[in-house]
């Protein structure tokens, strides 16, 4: 399951693209909803799973997760 179906469920609306073959356009958060689910532990922990079987750099890893924990201080 990819994490923005387990973390945010359903869009809140969608955009129209400019591309003939994209008839049901881009789907579209609000951002408090993202960095709500963000800041969940339980999305960092599958974060960094998803980050190692893609193979992600790992200064690309360190600044998404210090960004979460930057959420959870917030909130």
């Amino acid at each position: 399951m990819k994490l923005i179906d387990k973390f945010l469920g359903d869009e809140d609306r969608r955009d129209s693209v400019n591309h003939w073959a994209n008839f049901s356009g881009k789907k579209v958060y609000l951002v408090a909803r993202v960095e709500s689910a963000e800041a969940m532990p339980e999305f960092e922990a599958d974060f960094i799973i998803s980050a190692q079987r893609r193979n992600l750099p790992r200064d690309y890893v360190d600044v998404v997760i210090a960004r979460c924990k930057g959420f959870r201080q917030r909130i």
